[in-house]
């Protein structure tokens, strides 16, 4: 179960260099990669009984999932999807 921190922590790293793109399709694999490392990091808190980590996550989850939604439209508009 440890290994999933490090997943977590991957895929939130790419996901932070990903989302500072200018382009938004680029932006949208971004918040994809977050959406990755706040599920990873909700499986491992509830492993390792870290609530308030899952409850943080989990509204990462939303902050991510609105991004996500927002680049796609944005991408879509653009023509770029």
């Amino acid at each position: 179960m440890d290994s999933i921190q490090w997943f977590g922590a991957g895929f939130g790293i790419v996901g932070a260099y990903l989302v500072a793109s200018s382009h938004s399709r680029v932006r949208a694999w971004g918040f994809t990669g977050f959406l990755i490392s706040n599920f990873c990091w909700i499986a491992w808190g509830m492993n390792s009984d870290a609530f308030a980590l899952v409850v943080m996550q989990l509204a990462f989850c939303l902050t991510s999932g609105r991004g996500l939604l927002v680049s796609r439209r944005l991408a879509l508009a653009a023509g770029r999807a």
